[in-house]
């Protein structure tokens, strides 16, 4: 029987996440999934680059990712970054240092490519439960810290992708240097998404979606507070999410914590976070948002699997 355990780590704008998978004759099963926050996003969208600190932060969380691949003898690790790490003035710098205290070679994804390793995964999961038809199209919102991504696909292939620029985090920075009123930030953040929108009008193909998914670290505990903390990851209700949004606008990040059960390294970008998922769902006249679990490390893991099984083919 042939086993494999493989690692994929995603160098993130607020946190670097790891997922070990043991693959036993083409069954996947997840053995660690971690997650450690970073301020990369922090350093690069608001200084244009990544502190010496934020560096050895990082080399330290990499070193233990390190430790625990070698416990669970995992044969190959792929790792990368994502925007916060790829607008910085000194990523260079950065992949260096990584390189030379932990022997880790870090690939700076863009985001076309973040894009297509994050449909393989997705579009796998929907084949495991559904039966796909050729005229049936899908859509994936992935709002990050540093980008918003837009992707439509069908079955076979990509019909649309877009990276707009203004991810939770990043838009906070921006507006963070120009005023410090926090009452304001949500007029703010829905002006700047309503204008990307506007403009995005023009790019996107006349075609029906079918289902919508969603995919970002605030959708899980949306779905709990919509949904009476129900365990299961229940569809979003674009009304009830409206009501929702219109409700916290006004919110302290202390209050977000204390009245929501918001978690600490969430509350600065869950209010912009959220409005984004509830403009494009407007934008698309979708009214179920249904969440997804697909992370960029899956697809990191189903492309590794893929070129392994090619090697072997061809060997």
């Amino acid at each position: 029987m042939a086993i494999t355990r493989i690692a994929a780590i995603d160098i993130g704008s607020s946190s670097i996440r790891m997922t070990i998978v043991e693959v036993i004759e083409k069954k996947i099963i997840v053995l660690e999934d971690l997650r450690q926050p970073v301020r990369l996003g922090k350093d690069s969208f608001y200084k244009g680059k990544i502190s010496r600190s934020t560096i050895n932060e990082t080399i330290l969380i990499l070193k233990k990712y390190k430790k625990l691949c070698d416990e669970y003898n995992v044969t190959k690790i792929r790792t990368v970054a994502t925007t916060a790490v790829r607008e910085a003035l000194n990523f260079d710098i950065f992949v260096d240092n990584i390189k030379t205290y932990t022997d880790m070679i870090v690939e700076i994804l863009s985001s076309t490519k973040e894009c297509q390793l994050i449909y393989k995964a997705l579009i796998k999961t929907i084949e495991n439960s559904n039966k796909l038809k050729e005229d049936e199209f899908f859509g994936v919102i992935e709002v990050g810290a540093g980008n918003v991504e837009i992707t439509l696909f069908n079955e076979d292939f990509i019909v649309f992708f877009k990276s707009l620029p203004f991810g939770s985090l990043k838009i906070k920075q921006i507006y963070s240097k120009y005023s410090n009123n926090e009452r304001n930030f949500f007029r703010y953040v829905k002006t700047i998404v309503s204008n990307e929108l506007r403009s995005l009008k023009r790019e996107v193909p006349n075609i029906k979606i079918k289902t919508l998914y969603g995919i970002g670290t605030d959708l899980e505990d949306i779905s709990k507070i919509l949904n009476s903390n129900s365990e299961k990851l229940l569809p979003i209700d674009r009304g009830e999410y409206k009501d929702f949004c219109l409700k916290i606008q006004n919110y302290t990040e202390e209050e977000l914590i204390h009245k929501l059960n918001v978690r600490y390294e969430q509350s600065e970008t869950f209010y912009a976070s959220n409005m984004m998922f509830l403009k494009i769902m407007d934008f698309f006249k979708i009214e179920k948002l249904h969440i997804s679990n697909v992370s960029l490390r899956d697809g990191m893991i189903e492309d590794m699997l893929i070129k392994e099984n090619t090697k072997d083919f061809f060997s």
